[in-house]
C-alpha cells in the first residue's frame, strides 16, 4: 500500500503517527538546543592553567571530547530540522486531501459508481460477504466504534489497528474523518480461498489500495497489503 493511500485510507499508520513523533521530536530539538549551549558555555568558560609539562596531554583529554560531542548535537539538531520539513509536507497533502474531499461532498449530485459506500450513510451489516465487512467497517469508522472495528479485521491488521489506538486514542478516528467511502471495484479469488480486491477511496479513483478478505471462523475478516 502507497502512503498516499494509507493516509486516505487510515490516516493511521502514518499521520497520526506523524503528530505524535513531530510534539516528541519538537521536544528532542528543545533538550538539544539545551545541551548544545551547555557545551559552548563550557568550552568558553575560564580554564585553570596546568603545569606546563601537562598543557599539551590535559588539552587532548578534554578538548576532544567537547568537539565530538558538540559535532554529533549539531547533526543531532540537523536531523530533527529535515524530518521536521518532511511532517509539514506530509500535514500539507493531509491539507489538501482534506480539501478534496471536503469538495465532493458538498456536491449532493456528484455522481457516484454502482456499489460505492458513503461512510455517512453505511450501516452495520455483519460479515457475511466482503462487501458486508467493508460496510461495516466504515460503519465502525463513522461511529467511532472501536471494539466492533477491531472484529472486523485479521489478526495482523488488528493487531496494527490496536497499537495505533494505544498510542492516539480518540485521535484515530479524527484522522479517519478524511474517508468519504469505499467500494470494491475489482475482485479476484486466491487459491486459498482468500480473495483479493481492489478498494476506491476516492469516487472513480485509478488507484486502488489492495484489501485481502479471508475467511476466519465464519465471517470474513479484512487484511490490509498482500498475502
Amino acid at each position: 500500500m502507497n502512503t498516499r493511500s494509507l493516509i486516505i485510507a487510515v490516516s493511521t499508520v502514518t499521520l497520526l503517527a506523524l503528530i505524535v513523533v513531530a510534539g516528541a521530536q519538537n521536544h528532542r530539538a528543545s533538550t538539544l538546543r539545551t545541551e548544545k549551549q551547555t557545551v559552548l558555555t563550557s568550552q568558553t568558560a575560564p580554564i585553570t592553567e596546568p603545569d606546563a609539562g601537562n598543557t599539551t596531554h590535559d588539552a587532548d583529554a578534554t578538548a576532544a571530547p567537547g568537539t565530538l560531542e558538540l559535532l554529533q548535537l549539531r547533526n543531532q539538531i540537523g536531523q530533527l530540522m529535515q524530518r521536521r520539513r518532511e511532517l509539514e509536507t506530509e500535514r500539507a497533502e493531509n491539507e489538501r486531501l482534506r480539501a478534496l474531499v471536503s469538495a465532493r461532498n458538498s456536491s449532493p449530485n456528484a455522481s457516484l459508481p454502482p456499489g460505492y459506500i458513503r461512510k455517512q450513510q453505511a450501516q452495520w451489516m455483519g460479515q457475511n460477504t466482503p462487501d458486508n465487512t467493508l460496510e461495516s467497517f466504515l460503519w465502525s469508522l463513522q461511529n467511532r466504534n472501536f471494539t466492533n472495528l477491531v472484529s472486523l479485521l485479521g489478526p495482523r491488521t488488528a493487531a496494527e489497528f490496536t497499537q495505533m489506538f494505544a498510542s492516539g486514542g480518540p485521535a484515530f478516528f479524527d484522522q479517519a474523518n478524511i474517508i468519504p467511502g469505499m467500494r470494491i471495484a475489482e475482485r479476484k479469488q486466491l487459491p486459498d480461498g482468500s480473495i483479493e480486491a481492489k478498494v476506491e477511496v476516492e469516487p472513480g479513483e485509478d488507484k486502488g489500495m489492495q484489501f485481502i478478505f479471508r475467511m476466519i471462523d465464519g465471517k470474513w475478516k479484512l487484511e490490509f497489503g498482500g498475502n
